[in-house]
Order: C-alpha cells, then sequence, then structure tokens
C-alpha cells in the first residue's frame, strides 16, 4: 500500500526523527510505500514573521538577508539533523503551510494515512492543527486511517468540550487506533468513547542490529566515556546527580546534547551532534543518564542500565507507561533527591526485557499486518 505518514514536524529531535525513520522502513520491510507528509513547522505552531525567522535560525535556512551575518553563522547548528532527514528520511512531499496545500497528496494516490508517532496528539505541540493529526484533510471515505503509538504526552485531557467532539467524530473513522501510553487507552475511552490499544514506540519497532548498522555506515567516532548523559534540561539538580553517579560508578561521563539554549556559546558548541553519534552513544556506554523519553527507549533497545530524571514539563505519563511495560519503574526517578547508590548495582534482568519487547513487537506486527494487508 501507499501510505502518507503524519508526524510532528521533523527538526533538531533525535527521537522526532528516528521514530519517522524506524517507521517508515518498517513499512519498506513489509512490502509498502511510505510517504512523509510534510507538514511545515508553519501548520503547526502558527505563521507569524517572529516565529518564521527563529525556526529558520534553528533550521538553517532562509531569511538570511533579513538577519545578518549572525544567523548566517547559525545556519549550522541543526546540520546533521538536516542531513540525516535529507538522506534517511524519504521519500516526503512538499511542505505543507496553509489548507489549501493538502491538494498536493492527490499526486501521491495514497491508499491511506497513519498518524504517529511521538506527541501529535498533544494539544501545545499540534496547535491549530491539532485537526490535521485526526486527518480533518481525508476526504474520502475510503481511504484507511491508522494512528500508531500516537501520543497525548499528558494523562490529562487538554481539550475543550467543543473540540473533543470534533475530534470524536473524525477518531471513530480511524480502522485502527494504537497509542503509546497506557494512559492514552484511558484518554480515548473515556473522551472519545473507542478502544485503543496500547503499542510500542517504531523506534523499537526495529532491532538493535539495524542501528549499529546505520552507525557503521556513517562512520561514527567512538565515544569520550562510558557514561552517556542526555538531558533535554537543565537545573534541578541535575548537574550535581550526574557527578554523583560518575564518581559513585567510577565512569567517564560524555555528553551528546548542547547548549541550544544558551545564546552566548559559540555557534560550535550549539551545533548538534551527528545523530549516528547520539546513537554510538548508547552503544559505547556501561551506562546511560537522562531525562528523554527516546533516551530511556534506547537505553532499553542497547541494553544499558540507566536512569531516568522524570521530565513533568515534557509530560510524565510517556516515562511511566514505558517503565511499567518492562517493570523497570525503579529505574525513573521522580526528583535527582530519589537517587541512591543502590541502583548502579542493581542488575536489570535484560533476558526478560528483551522477551517482553518481542512480544510487544509481535502484537504491532499483527496490528498493523491485519489493517495494510487488506
Amino acid at each position: 500500500m501507499k501510505i502518507g505518514i503524519l508526524t510532528l514536524p521533523l527538526h533538531g529531535n533525535y527521537g522526532g526523527n528516528l521514530q519517522a525513520f524506524a517507521l517508515m522502513n518498517y513499512l519498506k520491510y513489509a512490502g509498502h510505500e511510505p510517504v512523509l507528509v510534510g507538514l511545515a513547522d508553519e501548520t503547526a505552531h502558527g505563521k507569524n514573521l517572529r516565529s518564521r525567522i527563529k525556526r529558520s535560525v534553528r533550521k538553517g535556512v532562509g531569511f538570511i538577508p533579513l538577519v545578518g551575518e549572525k544567523i548566517l553563522a547559525a545556519r549550522n547548528v541543526y546540520m546533521h539533523s538536516e542531513y540525516f532527514i535529507e538522506k534517511y528520511i524519504r521519500p516526503r512531499t512538499r511542505a505543507i503551510r496553509k489548507k489549501d496545500d493538502f491538494e498536493i497528496l492527490k499526486q501521491y494516490d495514497l491508499d491511506g494515512y497513519i498518524v504517529g508517532s511521538d506527541q501529535v496528539w498533544r494539544k501545545e505541540y499540534a496547535r491549530t492543527s491539532i485537526r490535521d493529526y485526526f486527518l480533518d484533510f481525508v476526504k474520502d471515505e475510503t481511504k484507511l486511517r491508522i494512528a500508531y503509538a500516537a501520543s497525548f504526552g499528558v494523562d490529562a485531557w487538554q481539550f475543550d468540550p467543543a473540540l473533543t467532539s470534533d475530534l470524536k467524530a473524525l477518531i471513530h473513522k480511524f480502522d485502527l487506533v494504537a497509542v503509546r501510553e497506557d494512559s492514552a487507552v484511558q484518554l480515548c475511552k473515556q473522551h472519545f468513547d473507542i478502544e485503543a490499544e496500547h503499542v510500542i514506540d517504531p523506534t523499537m519497532l526495529l532491532r538493535k542490529d539495524e542501528y549499529v548498522a546505520l552507525i557503521a555506515k556513517e562512520n561514527a567516532l567512538q565515544s569520550a566515556g562510558d557514561c552517556m548523559v542526555y538531558m533535554l534540561d537543565d537545573g534541578e539538580g541535575k548537574k550535581e546527580l550526574v557527578d554523583k553517579i560518575a564518581g559513585d560508578g567510577g565512569f567517564r561521563c560524555f555528553a551528546v546534547n548542547v547548549q541550544t539554549k544558551n545564546k552566548r556559546a559559540a555557534i560550535a558548541q550549539r551545533r548538534y551532534p551527528p545523530v549516528t553519534s547520539w546513537l554510538r552513544g548508547f552503544m559505547d556506554a556501561k551506562f546511560v543518564i537522562t531525562d528523554s523519553f527516546h533516551g530511556m527507549v534506547f537505553s532499553i533497545l542497547f541494553n544499558k542500565p540507566f536512569i531516568v530524571v522524570g521530565n513533568r514539563e515534557r509530560g510524565l505519563a510517556r516515562f511511566a507507561s514505558i517503565a511499567k511495560m518492562f517493570d523497570l519503574e525503579h529505574r525513573v526517578l521522580s526528583s535527582v533527591n530519589d537517587y541512591n547508590t543502590g541502583l548502579l548495582s542493581q542488575p536489570i534482568n535484560w533476558l526478560e526485557v528483551n522477551e517482553k519487547l518481542e512480544i510487544y513487537r509481535e502484537k504491532a506486527a499483527r496490528l498493523l499486518r491485519t489493517h495494510l494487508n487488506r
């Protein structure tokens, strides 16, 4: 089948890029023809000029004559993510910035659409485009509609009654609704009166060997230590926690994110490392410290002991759900104060984790096969 994939606009987010890469490749391996529907940042996050300039600075495109040499220097901040997207997440449609642009999808003669993964149903991320992520633009009732590992991001309902009613009507047109968090199953039941399936993130549909092959293909250099640190947000005593774990475990910590929020940092310090360097970090690490959902996912995929600092602002439901799936709740800290040295010596039963993962993979494969091979 020819399948259009809708996810949040791709940018410097490693997890966001890799979940799109994984889902598209999984579908290709299964004999389908996926194409990424290129929802632009303007579609998902508004269209005012100031926002567009800021996004152009981040992504390294456009507006250069308008804002001068500093922005020209900043073009390289996201260059490695752009390289990965251009090389590995294809084919893609032209950018869709307004409702009329959906007309370009007619030329692809798509048999249906898959919405997901990532936080496509989170109000603050989708904003005015939330109906697009419920396939409001698809008028042909014969088209296949699937949500795979779609996420609300949080476990509290964020939509007002009028919007809830609109989205409920749209979601009841779906052939399959599969969500990423167990809390989302309950939200769909309570507010949409629909039975949703609970499935793994698309990155987990692929096996570790496929990511190792990608690392080798791009000749990613060996990491500069044995304890990977991937923190999306600073503060809350996280630096002190990292130092404490490094001392307790005798680790040499290395960071795989950058100072993108520090406007005083040099461009070289704000440039994102390659996606495969990020992946290489999991391969090389003896231990992982993170506050990222996908940091936790890839720790599991690579069978690396880890500690996650729960990230309330970015949504705790995601962490709680995947931890419960693999009986790893003890690896998620509500705050840095919950850390104790015993976690470093507490083993993880990776045989049991991997067996569970295979069961979840088979469930996902069965659901997708049932609807994609109709």
